[in-house]
């Protein structure tokens, strides 16, 4: 299990490849949440943010939504190791 960005198809892709090259089966789980949500979320960790941790504020997370790229159904799709993308 990787726990990782993964904010780019291409990025998912590199690490698939990675993988098979290893001979291991590759699968993605996708979990979506609302930029609401996000928000949401943010504001109870900004406001219960250790002094040593970084603030994010709204628009830094506003930036990241637009960069992310979700993935799409073929992404989604269980590979075995000798299938390539």
């Amino acid at each position: 299990i990787l726990e990782y960005g993964f904010w780019s198809r291409d990025e998912r892709e590199s690490f698939r490849g990675r993988a098979a090259e290893l001979g291991a089966r590759s699968e993605l789980y996708y979990t979506e949440v609302s930029e609401g949500e996000l928000l949401n979320r943010l504001a109870r960790r900004n406001a219960d943010l250790p002094e040593e941790t970084f603030r994010i504020d709204e628009e830094r997370l506003r930036e990241w939504v637009r960069l992310f790229e979700a993935p799409d159904a073929d992404e989604l799709r269980p590979r075995d190791a000798a299938e390539r993308s």
